[in-house]
């Protein structure tokens, strides 16, 4: 053995074992590289050397969990130790915790002690000598066992040759976790959804290794944690989101989970409320102006029957107005197309309707701040076939004529009238690209007044 070390080493078991009893489990010690189950505690480590390096290679016996005397580095002031603990997941303790071990130390003045919950139950004190021989030895009924040696006398020689040492060959222990998980409510339950998936929260000291959803008995689905059991807490600790097998409506759901030692509990988390179909048009749709430069939309909604209410109207322009059972909402455009969403966020804009582009669109005047100065007023704008009617009238006229014009991006169609008696009605033709579906803008002018109003063809 390499002179001055001392040393932690755990076997890594070729199979994990079903735990003793139900409420408790089997995990192997040092058997993972990334969590070997030890916590490290060194004093001074000018003097002590302590690393962990799993799992073993039986063949050498510094591989492992490893802490020991540095070499020729001086006197050790007593009271200094070293030590590699390992302790129980919260909520849980060691029914037994089985480890193959080696005790040797040349000097008396060292110490080498096992201590269970804080208290000496093996080891080799000072004054005495370990002969180094391999034993096999329980420590039951425990949170936390630590392995640990220490300068006991005033100071401690570090000179040439291994002063202590502990091995650990193997290191298995079986857990005792007393209670079951525990379920709470699922928070989104209970509002309207359109994904089939159930976020189910459940904690338990060993993590949870499943959990499967029921309803009225039948299994809709479930979910299966990857446990490792190298590590104390084999498995992933907190909640799973369950994907359900289940048509559009309401489920009263029960979750049952079950934690790594095979224990379950079963709770109700709320009911599901699942719709995954978009409602259908708005029927009855109508437009009136509401004054002010507005225009209210009217009309019923469709019959949802168990399906989700509904719960907003979308617009052609991208507005979106939001209330429960909406049947009413103000624009300032006469001419967008609506379409319905419902509580669980489904909407289609296959679906939209709109008024129909051929009957007359009362449109409103435009405010001015002179009145002395010439004000035009809308009152109509009506496309019939490859025409379009504007008809207003203008007040304190400057000239007897006035000019609309229709535009779509970069081209455009004008045409002028004359005003009689305070009035205009002017024609317009318009060509294919003027009478594609969409919008287009009308602007009327007289002298220094103007009146704008977007149109949008179906």
């Amino acid at each position: 053995m390499k002179a001055s070390v001392f040393a932690l080493v755990a076997l890594v078991a070729a199979l994990i074992v079903p735990a003793a009893h139900a409420g408790t489990y089997d995990v192997q010690l040092c058997a993972d590289p990334q969590e070997t189950g030890f916590a490290v505690r060194n004093d001074n480590p000018s003097v002590l050397t302590t690393r962990a390096a799993c799992p073993p290679v039986l063949t050498d016996p510094f591989i492992g969990v490893l802490v020991g005397t540095k070499v020729e580095v001086g006197d050790m002031q007593g009271g200094t130790a070293a030590s590699w603990t390992v302790s129980a997941p919260a909520g849980t303790s060691f029914e037994t915790l089985r480890v193959q071990r080696r005790l040797a130390k040349i000097d008396r003045e060292y110490e080498i002690a096992v201590l269970s919950d804080g208290a000496v139950v093996d080891g080799c004190g000072s004054g005495s000598r370990c002969d180094a021989n391999v034993a096999t030895v329980n420590y039951d009924l425990t949170h936390e066992v630590a392995f640990r040696v220490r300068c006991a006398a005033t100071t401690c020689s570090t000179a040439t040759g291994s002063r202590a040492w502990l091995t650990i060959e193997s290191a298995r222990a079986t857990i005792d976790d007393p209670a079951p998980p525990v379920i709470a409510p699922t928070a989104t339950l209970g509002s309207w959804q359109r994904t089939p998936e159930v976020s189910v929260g459940a904690t338990d000291a060993s993590g949870i290794a499943s959990v499967a959803l029921r309803k009225d008995g039948q299994a809709v689905g479930a979910v299966t944690s990857t446990c490792d059991f190298r590590h104390l807490r084999p498995c992933p600790a907190g909640g799973v989101t369950v994907s359900v097998a289940l048509p559009d409506g309401a489920h009263a759901l029960t979750a049952t989970a079950t934690d790594a030692a095979g224990q379950s509990s079963t709770a109700a988390i709320g009911t599901l409320l699942l719709d995954r179909q978009a409602p259908g048009a708005p029927e009855g749709l109508t437009v009136q102006p509401s004054g002010a430069g507005f225009y209210l939309y009217s009309w019923r909604n469709p019959d949802q029957g168990t399906a989700a209410p509904i719960a907003a109207a979308h617009l052609s322009d991208g507005t979106v107005v939001r209330g429960a059972g909406l049947t009413q909402l103000t624009s300032a455009s006469p001419v967008e197309r609506i379409h319905l969403e419902d509580a669980a966020g489904n909407a289609d804009p296959a679906t939209a309707v709109g008024v129909g582009t051929a009957r007359t669109l009362p449109l409103n005047p435009p405010i001015l701040e002179d009145a002395a100065a010439p004000r035009i007023k809308l009152s109509s704008a009506r496309r019939s076939g490859t025409r379009l009617i504007v008809k207003g009238s203008v007040a304190n006229a400057t000239s007897g004529k006035v000019t609309a014009t229709v535009t779509r991006g970069k081209r455009s169609t004008r045409k002028s009238a004359a005003v009689r008696k305070g009035k205009f009605s002017i024609t317009l033709s318009l060509n294919a690209t003027m009478r594609r579906k969409g919008s287009v803008t009308l602007t009327v002018k007289h002298g220094s007044a103007k009146a704008t109003k977007r149109l949008r063809f179906r």
